[in-house]
């Protein structure tokens, strides 16, 4: 299934000017690996989506943009309910902290 994210890495190692081939050396994959990555048929790992960002000289978000709006994840699998690994952020923390009462040291000693 030949996707957005397919067809625009294909059309950025076009432009480059590199084969297949050579592309797959810099990523240290297969050549077949790569083509199953323009053809739709596997996605990349985030490290890859960094190496091509690189190699073409376009933005990480650019290509990871393109593979979330099509519900995976970069090791190809259906994303899972993240909210239940969902760590919290600083304002989470900062939140917590100030609904809770002030329990200085004073208070803590009784």
């Amino acid at each position: 299934m030949i996707t957005e994210f397919a067809l625009d890495l294909r059309l950025a190692r076009r432009k480059s000017g590199l084969s297949q081939k050579e592309v797959a050396y810099l990523l240290s994959i297969d050549q077949s690996t790569y083509s199953d990555f323009e053809r739709g048929e596997k996605v990349p790992s985030l490290k890859q989506i960094c190496q091509l960002s690189l190699i073409y000289g376009r933005s990480f978000h650019s290509y990871f943009e393109r593979i979330n709006q099509r519900g995976e994840t970069p090791t190809g699998q259906t994303p899972r309910d993240a909210s239940k690994d969902k760590k919290p952020t600083v304002a989470d923390i900062q939140s917590r902290h100030n609904h809770q009462p002030n329990e200085g040291p004073a208070q803590a000693a009784k």
